[in-house]
This record gives structure tokens, sequence and C-alpha cells, in this order.
């Protein structure tokens, strides 16, 4: 049966519910009972966008049938009803129950059209109501519900992946890595049945020595992700404000996005409330631009020495290799500076239903130059065309448990089933002059560009549509770095950026290879207008031409490769000066743009989900001094949040931390 049986049904209009005609079709009480699984709903009313629907029906005592219905709701919440009194409606038609729900007396009347006994069921229910339809704009004396159910899990396109291979290929001769070709794989040689192994065995001492040398060092941040490819396609003029080819309207751009999670290793679950990385490879003309951004606007601190400290703050306590939170929040309670991530990070968007379902940003804030060599400042924003949508923590902590690839699977799966995702590309622009009149300093990684005095501004939008062919050759092995920019493109004075320009290089160096840029993900040659010309030669896994017979010094007189069109390509003139000192920012204010985002973008709910996540968490600290400070830093925010974590913590109000008033950054 499949959901066209469903859909034809449904263009067949009534008046009202319609009696179920007398059929042979004989439904003993026994295949009501197990678990079903919801396949197709034609009524989009119904369970408003509603996913993971299940209902389970059970033998009770006197006869009747129990019927327990689950799913996930519209804002991503667990939710189930349970029938109180269930019946069979007819003992002469057992195909027809009428369940009498707990909930507000609810009454359900089921009733299976067609079923091939054995997988799947097609279930109809009717109720004589009067409604008006807002989505239909009509008028309406009956709700008709159809659903497929099914005795199995519906599979997903991953789950078959291993037999669509099997469908469209066609087994090869196996060979040695080398191109030998082998003529048995399940045995060693030997001397003799019983006797040792030789060394001659070169198929499987070369297989063994690959398998020992097959994991590369997973990322020491972000280790856990998923990727695919697509196409950003440029929708709209941008060259008032920047000359990089890849924003000009109309040019179309392959790309391939990463998503992660921060602090979990490669195998751990991604439905934890964690920051979420973001990054974006564009292969454009004039070589990769990487946008290496995360779902938060802001980040944990603004100075790169304190990076590793915080990540080492996330991660496992160096003794028992257990999550610490005394680690997580001490670092808190010292660095004030964090609190406005620490407030997103624990509103509802901390844990995002999957990969598709969260807004990405760059964060920093960049320079962007035009033709005319004019430049201005920009944030950038990627939003979700599938609009936000958040995992309820109780779920969250059960899938981490039941799908640790939850977030994986959803993206794998909705690209191959054609539902792409895409995120359209925005900017925010400000301007040099209006940059220096901020109350703050407009290069600082905890601060956001409030969208009142710079609204967004669109470029163009980014749609996958091809999942990696080898999971490994193409995510696991793609190397992001901010310092991959285009013409047109730069950093800003921003020091968590400028210490990532290195970082980002440094690391892959050490992860994946000095030649990491010749791993195809990685190429800038996969953009066939692009050719790569350097005087880079050599190193460990050099498996290009490595610049063939060209001389390997510039300047030449050999005709090696040479700068041209200077004035376009040569980078921005910088005017930074001062004094070289480890300059500290403690007068900056860390409280203003996280009071905002507590009280005017959050509302009830969401301030009230806040504190139920913070307190939840803070009350996993045996240090009790901890909690105080804590609480103190966000009593800077807004008395009432610290009054409300105090009562929950069982703590009197702690006194506010000492904070520096809003004094003008200048930079």
């Amino acid at each position: 049966m499949s959901p066209e049986i469903s859909g034809g049904l449904l263009r067949n209009r009534f008046n009202y519910c319609f009696h179920i005609l007398e059929s042979k079709l004989t439904l003993p009480l026994c295949y009501y009972l197990g678990l079903y699984y919801e396949v197709y709903r034609n009524n989009i009313i119904f369970e408003i966008d509603s996913k993971c629907v299940n209902a389970t029906y059970t033998a009770n005592d006197d006869g009747s049938v129990g019927v327990w219905n689950q799913t996930i709701n519209l804002i991503g919440k667990y939710s189930s009803i349970k029938g109180g009194s269930t019946k069979v409606k007819n003992s002469m038609e057992p195909r027809t129950l009428e369940v009498k729900f707990d909930k507000q007396n609810q009454v359900g009347s089921y009733n299976v059209i067609t079923t091939d006994y054995e997988n799947y069921s097609l279930v109809y229910s009717c109720k004589n109501i009067r409604y008006h339809c807002y989505l239909y704009r009509e008028q309406s004396n009956e709700l008709k519900i159809y659903w497929i159910m099914a005795n199995a899990q519906p599979t997903c396109p991953s789950d078959n992946q291993i037999l669509d291979y099997k469908n469209s290929h066609k087994s090869e001769q196996l060979t040695t890595g080398y191109g030998r070709p082998l003529g048995e794989r399940s045995n060693v040689v030997t001397v003799g049945p019983r006797g040792p192994l030789l060394l001659s065995d070169f198929p499987y001492i070369e297989d063994i020595q690959r398998f020992d040398r097959e994991r590369v060092p997973e990322r020491v941040v972000h280790a856990k992700g998923a990727g695919a490819f697509g196409v950003f396609e440029a929708t709209d003029d941008a060259s008032d404000i920047c000359k990089a080819q890849v924003l000009k309207k109309g040019t179309k751009t392959r790309v391939l996005m990463r998503f992660s999670t921060v602090a979990g290793e490669s195998g751990s679950a991604d439905t934890v409330r964690d920051p979420r990385g973001f990054a974006v490879k564009f292969y454009t003309d004039e070589g990769i631009w990487d946008l290496v951004g995360n779902n938060t606007p802001i980040f944990f601190v603004r100075d790169p020495f304190l990076f590793q400290m915080f990540i080492h703050s996330q991660k496992r306590n160096p003794q028992t290799h257990l999550k610490d939170a005394n680690m997580v929040w001490d670092f808190f309670a010292n660095h004030p500076m964090a609190t406005h991530q620490f407030l997103f990070l624990y509103s509802d968007r901390g844990i995002p239903d999957g990969f598709r379902h969260m807004h990405g940003y760059g964060s920093h804030t960049f320079k962007t130059v035009n033709d005319k060599n004019e430049f201005v400042w920009v944030k950038f924003h990627l939003r979700s065309d599938q609009g936000i949508k958040n995992l309820d923590p109780t779920k969250a902590k059960a899938l981490a448990g039941e799908q640790p690839d939850y977030a994986l699977s959803d993206l794998y799966n909705a690209i191959a089933r054609k539902e792409y995702p895409s995120w359209t590309l925005y900017v925010q622009v400000v301007t040099h002059e209006q940059a220096k009149t901020l109350p703050y300093n407009p290069f600082d990684l905890t601060k956001v560009f409030s969208q009142n005095d710079f609204p967004l501004r669109r470029l163009g939008k980014v749609t996958l549509k091809e999942n990696p062919e080898n999971y490994f050759a193409q995510i696991e092995q793609a190397a992001f770095s901010p310092a991959h920019m285009p013409p047109g493109i730069e950093a800003s004075p921003d020091k968590m950026l400028q210490g990532r320009l290195f970082s980002y290089a440094d690391t892959h160096l050490h992860r994946v290879g000095t030649n990491h840029h010749l791993i195809p993900v990685n190429n800038p040659e996969t953009n066939k207008n692009v050719k790569v010309c350097t005087y880079q030669r050599d190193g460990a896994m050099q498996t290009g031409h490595n610049q063939g017979s060209a001389p390997n010094y510039h300047k030449n007189s050999y005709n090696g490769p040479d700068v041209t069109n200077r004035d376009k390509h040569i980078e921005h003139a910088t005017f930074e000066s001062g004094m070289a000192a480890r300059h500290e920012a403690n007068e900056d204010d860390n409280y203003s743009q996280p009071r905002v985002f507590y009280r005017q973008v959050l509302d009830d709910r969401g301030r009230a989900n806040v504190i139920n996540n913070i307190a939840e968490h803070l009350q996993q600290c045996t240090d009790r001094d901890i909690i105080r400070r804590s609480i103190a830093i966000f009593a800077n925010v807004d008395d009432e949040l610290a009054r409300r974590l105090a009562e929950k913590l069982n703590l009197d109000v702690p006194t506010k931390t000492p904070t520096a008033s809003n004094i003008r950054s200048k930079y």
C-alpha cells in the first residue's frame, strides 16, 4: 500500500461522514495488538506538523483494547494520550474501534478500511463537526482523517543505502591497494594448516597495516559532525559593498556545508545542549571561501588566549575522565564575558532539532571591499528556510541514548528524500563611521549588531542537494579555515578571528597533513575556473603535479607564476596602530546585550525555560560557592532571573558581582 491510495481517498469529497460498507475484511482482536507507526496522514490540521507518531494497542483484562498514542509535536515537545475505556465497537465488525481517551473525555472512532494483514493498514476516522478550515478557506461538517499505519517502523533512505548500492553496482575483481588481482581473501598464508604466518603474505600485511592507520586524529573541537554538498546562488546585487565574484548577482557556486557539535567526541550524541558548528566551503572562481561559524551569533570569550581554557572546561575531567559541571560553571563564574553566550546556550535554541532547523552565523565582524576600494564592516547570517525548531530537553536526552546520530540521520535522509534544505545568506552592514560611534567594541565576539539599527540585507541562497559519497573522504577530511577568503572579503581586527586565522590551518597540518589542500574535498581546483600556481613544494603526501618543472623561487626571469592585476587582488590597507601590549578589556560591558536577550528576545515561556535549564545543570555542581557566584553574575543581567534561579537552587539571592560602567570602547 502506498500514500497514493490515501491521496485518492482524500480527493473524494463528502458532505458528511460516510458509513463503512459491509466487507469481507475480518480482523480478530489480536490484530489490533502491538506497536504501529504512522507512515502517512492526510489531514494536516490534525496533529499539525507532528512527527514520530505511533500507537500502541494492548489487551486489557476486561477484553477491551488499551490505546496509547505518542508523538513529537510542532515545537519539538513529546506528548502522548491514552485510551481509558476502549471497546470493540461492534462484535460483528471488529475492524471498528471506539476509543474513549482519558484527556477531556475525548472519543474517537477508528475504522480499518483495508489491510494486507501483515505490514500496512489504511485507517479512517471521521467526526460530524462544523469548523472553519483557515488553510482551505471553507466550512466543513466533518473532520476526516486517513492514516497509513505500519507494523514495522518506516525505513529511512539511509537504512537501505547498502541495498541501493547492491542494486546499482556489479561486483568487481578484488585487488590489493596496488592493483594486483586477488584469488583469495579469507585465509592468511601459513606453514601448514596450523603453522605460523609468513611475512611474505603481502596482501594480509598491506591490509592490516592500512587498517592500523585508518583513523586520523579527530578534531579537538567539532569532532561529531555531518555534511552535504549543494549550490549557492547570489540572488541580489552586492557590488556596492563587495567585489568578490561569488557575491555577484546570478553567480552559482558549488558548496560543502558541515554541521557539528562542539565539545563531544566523534562518537558522541548530537542531541546534547551544545553550540553547533556551521561551516560553509564555497568553491569560488577566486579560490576557496570558508565561512566558518556557529549556530550562535556570539561566543563565550573575546580573546583567543582564553579559547583553549574554555574548551578544556567543557571537556572531560583530567582524572575522572567524566564531564564535570564544576569545571563548566567555574569557567563561567570567572569569565562574565561568557554571559551572553551562556544565556543563548541554555535557551530553547541550545538543542536544535537536527541541523536543518537552525540558523548559522559568521559571528565575527568581517571587512568587505568593493571595486572602488571602499570598505564596510559586515556580519554574515545564514537563516534556515525550514524555520527554527528545537528539541524538548527530555526528548533530547532520550534520543541521545536511543538515536545518538539523530541530527546526522535527519540531514542525510532529508536530502535522500529530495527534501533539500536551504538557508538564505544575509549580511549586516556597518560603515566605518558608524562603527566608531557604537557603545561597544564592534570586533568583540561576545556582542551582536542590533538588527533594528543594522537590518539584514539579502545576498543569496544555499541549497543542499547531494549527500557525501564517502563520509571519511569528503566530510572527515574536510578542512575549513576562516583564513580562506577571496578578494573582497577580509578579516577584521576581531582578536578571536585573528587567532583562528592561524589555529585552523595549523590544526589541519597536524590532522590531515602538509598537503591537505590536495585532498579533493579541499582542492580549490574543484572549480574548473581555478588554477593553483604557487612556489610551495614537496612535503608528505604530495599527490599533485607539484608545480611540475616550473621555477621554484620568486622572483625569476623564466616565466614562473607572478602577480597580475595588483589593484584588483591586493588586500585593502589596514590602519591599526598603537602600543604592542597585552591589552585587557575589563571595562567592556558584559551585561547590556544579555539583558536585552533575556528581557526582549525571549518571551515568558522562553525565560522560564532558560531558568529551568540553567538550574538543572547548576544543581549538578558540588561546589556551592560556584553556584552562588554564577547566580551573582546573572543578577547583573536581571534581578528576577537571579531570584528565580536562587529559589530553584534553595539559595539566598547573592550580591551582584562588581561591574564596570558601560565605557565606549575605542579601536
